[in-house]
């Protein structure tokens, strides 16, 4: 993730080729979790507990993989040299897919384990309100036009505004999926309705002003080549469109995942009974 990949006109980002400090990265990730799950796993787990379960398993594998697919080639070159719109595909999935992987993947022992040295920060970050005001912040911080610019020009800049993403939007979504009973997080539908609006709201104004501009405050993505037909300010506006997706479909997913049911039960429980004919029971 420290290598970009300015964008040249004499060569192609669709040829296939693989950025060593990504695969480094990941790899380490992937072994530091085998390590932890089949050495650390056995001492700490709670006793008559499995240490990882093959849900859990599968969700970390499903995190890796796409924290490799969306941070080497093709996606990191045309997002780092040629797309603002692709730049914000990978900045999506970062803050919106891999946190909720990642958190319900890792098994409660080891969110313990790696917590325990912050876990008076971590408590207080995850309090609902506060968790929103952090992950509006980084969202504001890394779309204004400087940090975007150094994010391009500086591999030590690229990264550490990829991991403050990553470290943020996990508290963000930690109300709504934290596994540990002593950080607890959201259990009412309403109350996670209302939540996951708030967290919406920024990026939604961030991805609105995008669509909605005459002009393109990122200049530095006007240097590079352009691909496709695609000129910079309808790329801009591509990235606000995709951006509004992502979030208009995270409140949909709640909506029919959490909201709708409840619904259903209420319906259910206020309708008359229904015989067997389907006549209304006196």
């Amino acid at each position: 993730m420290v290598i970009l990949a300015h964008g040249d006109p004499t060569t192609s980002p669709l040829t296939p080729h693989l950025h060593p400090d990504v695969v480094a990265f990941v790899a380490v990730l992937a072994l530091a979790y085998w390590l932890a799950l089949t050495r650390l796993g056995p001492r700490l787990a709670p006793d008559g507990e499995p240490p990882y379960t093959r849900r859990q398993v599968r969700l970390l594998m499903a995190g890796v993989a796409m924290l490799w697919v969306f941070s080497d080639w093709p996606v990191h070159d045309l997002a780092e040299g040629y797309l603002y719109s692709v730049h914000m595909v990978q900045h999506s999935v970062y803050s919106l897919v891999l946190p909720p992987l990642f958190i319900l993947g890792t098994p409660p022992w080891l969110w313990r384990w790696l917590l325990r040295p912050v876990r008076p920060l971590v408590a207080a970050l995850v309090r609902p309100w506060v968790a929103v005001a952090v992950f509006s912040a980084v969202t504001v911080a890394t779309h204004l036009p400087a940090f975007v610019t150094a994010a391009v020009r500086s591999g030590p800049a690229h990264f550490g505004q990829h991991v403050a993403l990553v470290l943020a939007a996990v508290v963000v979504w930690w109300p709504l999926l934290g596994p540990l009973p002593d950080l607890p997080r959201l259990t009412a539908p309403v109350h996670q309705m209302v939540y996951v609006f708030a967290q919406s709201l920024v990026p939604s104004v961030v991805g609105s002003s995008l669509i909605w501009s005459q002009g393109v405050p990122y200049r530095v993505y006007e240097e590079f080549p352009r691909l496709w037909g695609i000129d910079a300010l309808a790329d801009q506006r591509w990235a606000g469109t995709i951006m509004e997706g992502f979030e208009g479909g995270l409140l949909l997913g709640f909506m029919l995942v959490v909201f709708l049911p409840v619904v259903r039960r209420e319906l259910r429980s206020s309708s008359p009974a229904l015989d067997r004919m389907g006549r209304i029971r006196p």
